[in-house]
């Protein structure tokens, strides 16, 4: 998922550079090289990072840095349980 979502946000900068050149008549984009080179790094980064993910999920590090994020999230939960319980949205 990690190298995927990367690969789509490669491919929608390289729309970007292509409209800003055909917009204002900028030169973003060098050629058809300059952008597989772009996107085979985008893919690159994408494998790299989902390695690290795994091996921080594996690890059990990944949970010790996200502990705060969940709280904060069973806490807005909670309150929106809490809201709608007391409006009769329940």
């Amino acid at each position: 998922m990690v190298v995927i979502f990367t690969m789509a946000m490669g491919v929608i900068w390289e729309f970007n550079e292509w409209i800003t050149d055909l917009v204002f008549g900028t030169q973003e984009q060098w050629g058809y090289n300059d952008t597989i080179k772009d996107l085979f790094i985008d893919m690159l980064a994408g494998i790299l990072m989902a390695v690290v993910g795994v091996a921080l999920i594996k690890r059990g590090s990944f949970d010790k840095l996200t502990d705060e994020l969940g709280e904060q999230i069973d806490k807005k939960i909670i309150k929106r349980k809490k809201e709608e319980k007391t409006h009769g949205k329940y």
